[in-house]
C-alpha cells in the first residue's frame, strides 16, 4: 500500500476563473498523490448503484542535479455508491497507480464508507483524509514542495470520520498502530473572497529505513488561505516534537505560496523554511500549466530542496536536490 506522504490537489471555489477543478463526486477520495484528475468523473447507473471513474496519464521528462530520465505515470479511481432505505449512503472506492520511475511500481488504496446527515465513516486505506482536507493547496503543474508536512506519518490502514457542521468540517482518523490525526476546517466566503482556516494535530511514528530507529512524533499544523478571483494565497506553520528513549528534538517550519490563472495559463510559486534543533531545511517550488483542451495540458515544474538534519549522530534528513520536470498530461 502507498505511504501517505503526499495528497490530492483540490479546488476551493467553482467559478469560470477557477484555478483548480471542484472536488470529484466520490464521497471517498483515495488519491493522496500530487497528480490528480481535474475532470469530473465518468459515471453510469445500474439498478440502484452509481459507478464512477476518474483517471490520469502523465508522460514526463525529469532533469535532476545529478541525472536525467523519462517516466510514464498513470492512475485511476473507480467507485460504487448506493442509497439505503434509511437514506444512508453506502459505497466503496478503489484507487491504483503505476509509475515507471519507481521500477514499474504498481500500488493501490481501497476503502468502504457509510454516510448520513451525521457524517461519513470509512474504513481501509483512509488515514490520509485528514491531511488532504487540512493541508495547503498543492502547487500547479509539476511543482512539489518538499518537507511541507510533519515528518511523522500514520500507517495507511485505519478508520476515518468526516462530518460537516455549517461552515466547519471535522475530520478524524486512527490507524492500526494506535496513531491518530484530527482536524477542524472552517471555510466560508467573506465579501468577495473565499477564506479557509484549518487546525490539525497528529500523533504518529517516524520510521527510518537506514537504521530501523522509530521515533514518536507529535505535531500541530495551522493553515490559512484566501481565494480572490483568479488568485490563491496560503500560509502554513507547523510544530513537531520528535523523540525516542535517548533522542529528543523540536521541529518548527513555515510554508507559503501563491497561484494565479490567466486565460489557459496557470502558475504557482511556493517556499518552505524549517529548523530542527538548529539544523535548517529549505525548499522552493514553481509550477506552470498550459491547458490545451478539456483534460489535456502541458505542465512544467522546478523544485529545489536542501536539508541536513543530524540528531546525536543520527541523520534525520539528508537531501540536496534540484529537479526540473516537463510533462504532457491527460486526465478523464
Amino acid at each position: 500500500m502507498r505511504t501517505l506522504n503526499v495528497a490530492k490537489f483540490v479546488a476551493k471555489v467553482s467559478t469560470p476563473m477557477i484555478l483548480m477543478a471542484s472536488l470529484p463526486a466520490e464521497a471517498l477520495d483515495l488519491n493522496y498523490e500530487s497528480l490528480s484528475s481535474l475532470e469530473q468523473p465518468l459515471a453510469a447507473q445500474y439498478a440502484d448503484v452509481t459507478f464512477s471513474l476518474t483517471g490520469l496519464i502523465d508522460a514526463a521528462l525529469n532533469y535532476r542535479s545529478n541525472d536525467e530520465d523519462s517516466s510514464l505515470f498513470g492512475n485511476f479511481q473507480v467507485g460504487a455508491e448506493t442509497q439505503l432505505a434509511n437514506s444512508w449512503t453506502l459505497g466503496a472506492a478503489y484507487f491504483a497507480e503505476y509509475s515507471s520511475a519507481d521500477n514499474d511500481n504498481y500500488s493501490d488504496n481501497a476503502g468502504i464508507y457509510l454516510g448520513g446527515v451525521w457524517g461519513t465513516v470509512s474504513i481501509g486505506n483512509v488515514t490520509g483524509l485528514v491531511r488532504e482536507q487540512a493541508r495547503r493547496t498543492r502547487g500547479i503543474g509539476n511543482a512539489s514542495l518538499d518537507f511541507d508536512d510533519q515528518l511523522g506519518q500514520l500507517d495507511d490502514t485505519g478508520l476515518a470520520y468526516v462530518g460537516r457542521f455549517g461552515a466547519t468540517q471535522l475530520i478524524a482518523t486512527i490507524d492500526g498502530e494506535g496513531g491518530y490525526e484530527i482536524a477542524g476546517v472552517f471555510q466560508r466566503p467573506i465579501g468577495n473572497k473565499d477564506c479557509r482556516l484549518s487546525l490539525q494535530y497528529r500523533d504518529s511514528k517516524l520510521s527510518t529505513d537506514d537504521t530501523g530507529i522509530e521515533f514518536d512524533s507529535k505535531g500541530l499544523g495551522l493553515v490559512a488561505e484566501i481565494t480572490y478571483a483568479s488568485s490563491v494565497f496560503d500560509f502554513g506553520v507547523g510544530l513537531e516534537q520528535i523523540s525516542t528513549d535517548n533522542i529528543s528534538a523540536n521541529r518548527k517550519y513555515v510554508s507559503f505560496g501563491a497561484a494565479h490563472k490567466v486565460g489557459v495559463l496557470t502558475f504557482s510559486v511556493e517556499a518552505h523554511f524549517g529548523d530542527t534543533d538548529g539544523n535548517n531545511e529549505t525548499s522552493y517550488a514553481a509550477g506552470l500549466s498550459y491547458d490545451i483542451a478539456r483534460g489535456m495540458s502541458v505542465n512544467a515544474g522546478l523544485n529545489y530542496s536542501d536539508a541536513q538534519v543530524d540528531l546525536n549522530g543520527f541523520t534525520l534528513l539528508n537531501e540536496d536536490q534540484t529537479e526540473g520536470t516537463f510533462s504532457f498530461r491527460y486526465s478523464f
